[in-house]
């Protein structure tokens, strides 16, 4: 596959996903999707697909969005700054900025687990491992990586018996999404990386784009996708209000 091929694939999937052509992802504007699914999150979710961006959000913050984009001039791709701008400031709860990687299976080089580290495929017996690994780290990182033993596909390193670092992968909109979570005590190990390298390396064998998501403001994580070579495609920007203003502006 050359990138071309590649680079339209990953595209093709977004506009399946949003039952648009390729031609309107080159044209500036936003699309405002309220979904039964968000109601009462208090949140607006945006993606910008090339020059597009596509507004998913709780049905009761419909009203500020459009208000927002009808304060900027036509044909703009909303963005987060545009909804705050328009809501109470005391509204926001809290703003995150989002990355999302590609990885061209060419570009792929393989990274191994350091020496005294044991990498392998996990199954379900290696449930109770991960809830160990998961009781040692923050619960924003649990929240963050969506790692799991039930996913589809998942490489774990181990220290003797321990889990000190994992990674697994779920089908996503025809992506194999990738999460990854390692122990407060062994990271700058490259064990993360290693995971997620086993997982990319199961995808390429596989046939399947991997796709890698993570905070903005995450470094240690972006650091694992720009280590194995990820393209950075497109950005999610998600806005969530205080619980008791669903409307920012009641």
């Amino acid at each position: 596959m050359d990138r071309q091929t590649f680079e339209t694939a990953v595209f093709r999937k977004w506009t399946d996903r949003y039952n648009c052509s390729p031609e309107d992802l080159k044209r500036p504007g936003t699309v405002i999707i309220p979904e039964d699914d968000f109601a009462n999150s208090n949140a607006i979710h945006i993606w910008t697909i090339g020059e597009r961006a596509f507004a998913r959000m709780d049905p009761a913050c419909e009203d500020l969005a459009r208000r927002a984009l009808a304060a900027q001039p036509e044909g703009t791709a909303l963005a987060a700054d545009h909804v705050t701008a328009a809501a109470t400031p005391h509204s926001i709860r809290k703003i995150e900025d989002n990355l999302l990687f590609y990885l061209y299976p060419p570009d792929f080089h393989p990274v191994l687990a350091g020496e005294g580290f044991v990498l392998r495929q996990l199954t379900q017996d290696d449930a109770g491992a991960l809830a160990a690994l998961q009781a040692a780290c923050a619960a924003a990182e649990v929240e963050e990586a969506e790692v799991s033993v039930e996913d589809e596909i998942g490489f774990g390193c181990f220290s003797g018996t321990q889990l000190v670092s994992i990674s697994t992968g779920f089908r996503l909109m025809g992506f194999m999404d990738i999460g990854v979570l390692t122990h407060p005590g062994h990271r700058r190990q490259r064990l993360g990386k290693a995971c997620v390298s086993a997982l990319c390396r199961w995808c390429v064998d596989s046939d399947v784009i991997a796709q890698y998501r993570c905070r903005a403001k995450n470094t240690g994580s972006r650091g694992i996708a720009e280590g194995l070579k990820f393209d950075l495609f497109f950005t999610q920007q998600s806005v969530y209000f205080t619980s008791t203003e669903g409307n920012p502006n009641q």
